[in-house]
């Protein structure tokens, strides 16, 4: 038995046209890979976030049937009252006619057995990161007879540039072009204090590069050990208990990975995106969305991740993905008449699934100041224990987002193991 990969994105020089024209090229082929996807209304569901991925997708299945669009939303409660996600789902909703359904954090995390119920569910504990999004969604939608839903996953993968793409611009179009790039995008998302020590970060590394090109064997070598060193530090930092570690070869694996990421550093923007497209860590998270949602006896669609509309965007000039710093240019161009401005001018904001971890967090921890015996002896072979109970009691006191989600991932894992084993 042997595996080959059936498809591979791949870049190519664009031919030059009119704006408009890659704009109304990019909507019919959006409005397609939607359409075949959302074949029956009745039992077919979108996962609505207040994020344009999502909202352009319900825009388009809306606007291909005369029957009312059935979403499914996660929101928090007064908790947690500016999350843009959360008031961009209430606007969204306000100005069109679904059968919108909501759920809010706090009525699935308010108590220990509703955690415990969606963790069994589990089939691999590796989509346990998952409760804090989609699975209490996917629950949701199978209760309310559904059979396929439509997400926004990757939305911003094909869409928008790679990170750091300012590199790339200035491999084609020169030092000057790339530093003009990286000032648009620190001023659009509003970061003008770091923006010096971004430019005389960025300016310094061109110039390292003239000295050592990224592609040479000695670069690479040291890129290599770099990357896993600082990975070891990671590990010796991070709740993973050594010993368990280096039983699952978890090293190994990341160098594995890098292996896998970094055959050769990109030199143009169009192969470093094929790349990020090819890159194994995405098809493991679309098929840990998918595994997840077959649980429920679901079909999960990705409209943006359409071979159609990947080849599509791979190949048109870099400046359509993102143009003056703006992310997702194109995609907003093209939905500009089917969504409300405060959606398509939003900036980067918050991942709901973040607001969910912290609900977790505070009503978990409301009940279990610190944590209960039966989670620290389930997962004493795995994490170290007194580094997870000073987590978990700084958690408590001032959270941030690194500690809530090793808090957050520590609940669901022990509760998954405590269901199995």
């Amino acid at each position: 038995m042997s595996s080959h990969r059936h498809w591979n994105p791949s870049a190519s020089s664009a031919p030059e046209a009119h704006s408009t024209e890659y704009i109304e090229e990019f909507k019919r082929i959006f409005q397609t890979a939607v359409e075949c996807r959302y074949r029956d209304p009745s039992h077919t569901g979108v996962l609505l976030s207040g994020g344009i991925d999502s909202c352009s997708i319900a825009a388009v299945a809306a606007a291909s049937t005369k029957h009312n669009l059935n979403t499914f939303s996660l929101k928090v409660g007064l908790k947690n009252p500016i999350c843009e996600e959360s008031e961009s789902i209430d606007h969204f909703q306000s100005i069109n006619h679904f059968n919108a359904r909501n759920l809010f954090a706090s009525d699935v995390v308010k108590t220990a057995p509703s955690i415990r119920t969606l963790a069994s569910t589990i089939d691999n504990p590796f989509t346990a990161s998952l409760i804090s999004g989609p699975i209490p969604l996917y629950a949701m939608a199978k209760t309310n007879g559904m059979q396929r839903v439509v997400d926004g996953v990757d939305g911003d993968i094909v869409s928008s540039l790679t990170g750091n793409y300012q590199w790339f611009v200035a491999n084609e179009q020169g030092l000057t072009a790339g530093c003009r790039e990286l000032v648009k995008e620190a001023l659009y998302f509003d970061e003008h204090r770091s923006l010096p020590r971004m430019l005389t970060s960025f300016v310094f590394r061109r110039l390292s590069n003239r000295l050592i090109p990224r592609n040479t064997p000695i670069r690479t070598y040291l890129r290599s050990r770099q990357t896993i060193s600082a990975r070891k530090r990671s590990i010796d930092e991070s709740p993973i208990k050594s010993s368990f570690a280096k039983e699952v070869y978890l090293l190994d694996r990341y160098r594995q990975q890098f292996e896998n990421d970094h055959p050769r550093y990109p030199v143009r923007i169009g192969e470093a995106c094929s790349n990020t497209l090819a890159a194994p860590f995405l098809v493991a998270a679309i098929e840990r969305y998918e595994e997840a949602a077959s649980t429920y006896s679901l079909q999960a669609t990705h409209p943006f991740m359409d071979v159609r509309l990947v080849n599509y965007c791979l190949n048109t000039p870099w400046h359509f993905r993102t143009r003056n710093g703006v992310p997702k240019w194109i995609l907003r161009q093209a939905m500009a008449k089917h969504l409300p401005s405060k959606i398509t001018n939003q900036y980067k904001i918050e991942n709901i699934a973040y607001w969910f971890l912290d609900e977790i967090n505070h009503n978990y921890l409301t009940h279990h100041p610190t944590p209960p015996k039966w989670l620290l002896e389930t997962l004493e072979d795995f994490v170290k224990i007194e580094l997870l109970r000073k987590e978990w009691k700084q958690s408590a006191k001032s959270p941030n987002s690194d500690i809530a989600d090793i808090v957050s991932t520590s609940i669901i894992l022990g509760e998954w193991l405590r269901e199995r084993f």
